[in-house]
């Protein structure tokens, strides 16, 4: 039982190193890290912004006018989870493409991070006319997942949306 618990243990971490090596992040989460997050309504009056950062981190939604804003503080831990599954999900490497035809009313997610003062950035951009490609979805999509199930009890919202 021991052998197998060691052996699944080392090809975890061997997974990712590998993931590591893949996105070119650090293996640690970088003390400036952070992150901010958009998602528009297209053409109705309707956005939500999210900034995650080691000090400080608030979310904010308007609604048709009405507004809700909340600061709120993550721990260590929940940063460090954050950043692991950008690390798992490949953030870095998810591929868009650019749509032929012009979309004015399609809203979507917007997504930037990084550290060292921006000088270390990425972004995903799944709205307007860039769409994540097909084969990027799961990824894109547990992403968000693994965001919202951090922070969704930090908002203290009945109606919590964010994606």
């Amino acid at each position: 039982m021991n052998k197998a618990i060691i052996i699944i243990v080392f090809w975890g971490q061997f997974g990712y190193l590998d993931l590591l090596a893949q996105t070119d992040l650090p293996a640690q989460r970088p003390p400036d890290f952070s992150l901010s997050a958009k998602y528009d309504g297209g053409k109705q009056y309707y956005f939500t912004e999210l900034y995650i950062s080691s000090d400080s981190c608030f979310y904010r939604r308007n609604n048709q006018g009405r507004k809700y804003q909340k600061k709120f503080r993550l721990s260590k831990q929940q940063l460090d989870f954050i950043y692991n599954s950008l690390i798992i999900n490949q953030l870095p490497k998810i591929e868009t493409e650019l749509s032929s035809d012009i979309l004015y009313d399609r809203g979507g997610t917007m997504m930037a991070f990084g550290w060292s003062q921006t000088t270390q950035s990425f972004d995903v951009n799944d709205a307007y006319n860039s769409q994540v490609k097909p084969e990027w979805q799961a990824k894109w999509q547990a992403f968000q997942n693994d965001l919202r199930a951090t922070i969704k009890h930090k908002a203290r919202k009945k109606q919590f949306w964010l994606f």
